[in-house]
């Protein structure tokens, strides 16, 4: 039999825990390309709208949103739970 230790470090706030290999960040820019293309024309637009059109997890969603909130591309309404939504600014 074995068994396994492991730690957790703090990372310093702002600071990314991973980098991004090559294929993951083609596929993270791939998707945030759809993310933009699929807010086009829209005025605000959900956590679960924009989960199931990219078909990812709440998790990677929640960090492209974000992202684009961090970019100015949209703003969060509300605070927590079903009456949060996202104001497209561009």
């Amino acid at each position: 039999m074995g068994f396994a230790v492991g730690y957790w470090m703090k990372k310093p706030s702002g600071q990314k825990a991973e980098v991004l290999s090559d294929k993951n960040a083609k596929e993270h820019a791939a998707e945030m390309e759809q993310a933009i293309t699929f807010l086009s024309g829209k005025e605000e637009v959900t956590n679960d709208e924009l989960e199931h059109h990219l078909n990812v997890s709440d998790t990677s969603i929640g960090r492209y949103l974000d992202e684009l909130e961090q970019t100015g591309y949209l703003q969060q309404i509300g605070t927590t739970g079903r009456s949060v939504c996202y104001k497209v600014l561009k």
